[in-house]
């Protein structure tokens, strides 16, 4: 399997804060350019003729090139699944090797999409979150309908492989913290699934339990974007194939033309929900059939 590419951390957002999340949409108008040719005098023959320019990659084009090819590939897979459902192989390992091909190819549009970010963003554009949430516009289909949410199917198999790789470190003081941080990883999640089905808090103080709330599942983002940044450091594969936008950070309502970075906020936390959904399954079916008063996993949370 390719080695997935983490994704950069946040930047130009302002301190930590719990905000409102309700956006007002507006829409959003593109830049337009337009191309001049450059002549020149031939030396030649004392014609003018059109110089050949070279050709400059444009950082805002690559990305959003890169951001509509990260979409099609969701489109694509959940076609993918669709056909398996109703019409399911022989062979049962078939779905499970197509799944990781789809990974890899998604991993790979990631990785040029973070290249053209990152290049947009030394040459003084895309400079802020909202602006970059704007040009990217990831979702396309259901978080629970992601190739990442998909991937949860391999956790147990990737979180074994970590764990051999950190037992094997030379380092037994860090390989110890690797190791602890790693085993709190349903920990992480019961947390989450605890605070959603707080009754008491809810009735007490309903802004303090979704305070409480939202803070459990940024943790439970945290813990999967640690695990993945450990698989990195241990030559491992990754556990999903990028990292996940937390919204504990400073939101200005205003400066978020469209709502698409909400957006991107609520996309990536239910995601990450998704895929927890998948790997912890029978846990978690167990909670959502006793929490029956309130929706155990709210969008918006």
């Amino acid at each position: 399997m390719s080695k997935f590419v983490k994704t950069p951390e946040n930047s130009n957002i302002d301190s930590p804060a719990n905000s409102d999340w309700d956006m007002s949409n507006v829409e959003f108008t593109g830049s337009e350019t337009t191309d001049n040719p450059v002549l020149t005098l031939s030396a030649a023959d004392n014609v003018i003729e059109p110089q050949s320019p070279e050709i400059e990659a444009n950082p805002l084009e690559d990305l959003e090139f890169w951001s509509n090819e990260y979409r099609q590939a969701e489109l694509q897979f959940v076609k993918f699944r669709q056909s398996a459902e109703t019409q399911p192989s022989t062979d049962p390992q078939a779905y499970y090797r197509k799944l990781l091909n789809y990974e890899d190819d998604q991993a790979y549009n990631w990785q040029r999409l973070t290249e053209a970010t990152n290049e947009a963003r030394s040459q003084g554009e895309a400079q802020d979150d909202y602006t970059l949430a704007n040009l990217q516009r990831l979702s396309s289909i259901e978080p629970s309908e992601t190739i990442e949410a998909a991937s949860g199917v391999f956790f147990s198999e990737r979180m074994s492989n970590l764990r051999r790789k950190i037992r094997a470190s030379t380092n037994s003081d860090q390989a110890t913290k690797d190791l602890d941080f790693a085993n709190d990883t349903w920990q992480r999640v019961y947390e989450y699934i605890t605070a959603a089905i707080d009754y008491d808090l809810m009735r007490d103080s309903y802004h303090q339990y979704q305070l409480t709330r939202r803070s459990r599942h940024n943790d439970m983002i945290k813990q999967l974007n640690g695990l993945n940044d450990l698989a990195e450091a241990y030559d491992s594969p990754r556990f999903t194939l990028r990292n996940f936008m937390t919204n504990d950070f400073y939101y200005r309502q205003g400066l978020d033309k469209g709502g698409w970075l909400n957006q991107r906020a609520n996309y990536d936390r239910e995601t990450v929900l998704a895929y927890f959904k998948t790997v912890y399954q029978d846990q978690i079916q167990g909670f959502e059939r006793s929490a029956r008063e309130i929706d155990l996993f709210p969008s918006r949370s």
